[in-house]
């Protein structure tokens, strides 16, 4: 019974630090954006276009792009449609099957995505200041661990729907 208890305090605590700690990253990538003065990008944008920036110059297919977000084929076409206008990503057809488009960021992306880079790059020395490397190892090995999770488990649920 006393195991019961401690899992139920460990959860309730573990649930508020996890619901804490993800809005407190929504505030952090809103100042983002409001730094990077990209007023007019939503975070899920900036998300396409961090995916795209880790990608390089070669860029993803929308499929490719949509199978990484775990989103629809027409909610990616209609966000890089967006992001085209606002003139964060070009779109450039296939020549062997125009069916195909590849998503590259422009400069003006390019510029947001670096800049996303060195922001979290600061915040993640600001959070592991105080940590030993022991300490910063487990931390890195527990959001690694929480990452698969999400994507095995609960994101699969999420699918279904």
């Amino acid at each position: 019974m006393e195991g019961v208890l401690l899992l139920e305090v460990y959860t309730a605590d573990f649930e508020d630090v996890l619901i804490e700690t993800y809005h407190a990253l929504l505030r952090v990538e809103s100042a983002l954006l409001r730094r990077a003065e990209a007023v007019d990008i939503t975070s899920s944008e900036m998300n396409i276009l961090a995916i795209l920036g880790r990608r390089g110059e070669t860029g993803l297919t929308v499929s490719q792009l949509a199978a990484e977000l775990g989103i629809t084929l027409p909610s990616v076409t209609a966000a890089v449609n967006k992001l085209e206008k606002k003139g964060y990503v070009n779109k450039e057809k296939s020549k062997f099957d125009g069916r195909v488009v590849t998503v590259r960021l422009t400069r003006e992306g390019e510029r947001l995505y670096v800049y996303q880079k060195y922001y979290f790059k600061n915040t993640i020395k600001a959070l592991s200041k105080g940590f030993s490397d022991a300490e910063k190892e487990c931390f890195r090995r527990g959001i690694a661990k929480m990452h698969e999770v999400f994507k095995e488990t609960l994101l699969k649920g999420t699918d279904e729907r």
